[in-house]
This record gives structure tokens, sequence and C-alpha cells, in this order.
């Protein structure tokens, strides 16, 4: 999933099928919390492994818009509705 998520997040917004952009949308919800864990939590791991940086909110707004002008509006509102709650 995490490796989804990359990708997604490099992705322009439209080159994402229709299609699947709603089931992209369900899979990156469910696993939210997964995906932005924290760097710093992969300090103390036995074996230490090199993840991948899932950056979820710009794969979830690739997948949510269908351009790029889009993408960057639906960012700084997702952001802007985070920072009142």
């Amino acid at each position: 999933m995490r490796l989804l998520c990359v990708h997604l997040s490099q992705m322009p917004p439209e080159t994402i099928d229709t299609n699947i952009k709603q089931s992209l949308i369900q899979l990156l919800l469910i696993n939210k919390q997964n995906l932005t864990v924290e760097k710093n939590q992969f300090k103390n791991m036995r074996y230490k492994i090199e993840m991948p940086v899932c950056n979820w909110l710009d794969s979830y707004a690739t997948v949510a818009t269908t351009d790029q002008q889009e993408n960057n509006k639906f960012m700084a509102n997702y952001v802007k509705r985070q920072l009142t709650f």
C-alpha cells in the first residue's frame, strides 16, 4: 500500500482512470493512519528498512481531483479544514 501511495503522489491527476479513482480514495482513507506514520517511528525497529515516504495528502488529492490546479486547491482546502478542528 505504501508503494501505491508513493506512486500516486507522483502522478498527475488526469492520468488516473476515473473508473478506479473511487476505489483508490477508499483505499487511501482506510489506510490513512498506517500511511501517515512518522519516519521517526521506524527508528526503534529491530530490522532497519528504508521505507519510501508516502505523501498521503498528495496521493489523496491526486485521486480526488481531475487536474493539477484543482489538486492544489483541494490540498489547500484540506489543510485549512484540518487546522480549524
